[in-house]
């Protein structure tokens, strides 16, 4: 009845510290290619994640306005690809 393996536990305990959130936002950095593609991200000069919230900026403005436009479907792509939902918002600069 509702019995939990000591990993589950962990696994459980990992998803919720600060730690595992800092190294999903750092697994990040290696996908952004992936999520964006390579000309997006070769183009992106910050990608960072707090208090679960994306923060993009690029210095072009198609590009700017393109991640703009496509907030929502960055933050689901992002969450799937790092198999956690750890962003809640996405800001762009």
């Amino acid at each position: 009845m509702g019995e939990t393996t000591f990993q589950e536990a962990l696994q459980a305990f990992l998803r919720k510290s600060k730690f595992y959130q800092q190294l999903k936002a750092e697994e990040l950095q290696s996908v952004w290619p992936e999520i964006v593609g390579q000309v997006a991200a070769k183009h992106t000069q910050e990608l960072r994640i707090a208090q679960h919230v994306l923060y993009i900026s690029t210095n072009v403005a198609p590009l700017r306005a393109e991640f703009q436009y496509q907030k929502e479907t960055i933050k689901q792509r992002v969450n799937e690809a790092l198999q956690f939902n750890l962003v809640k918002d996405v800001v762009v600069r």
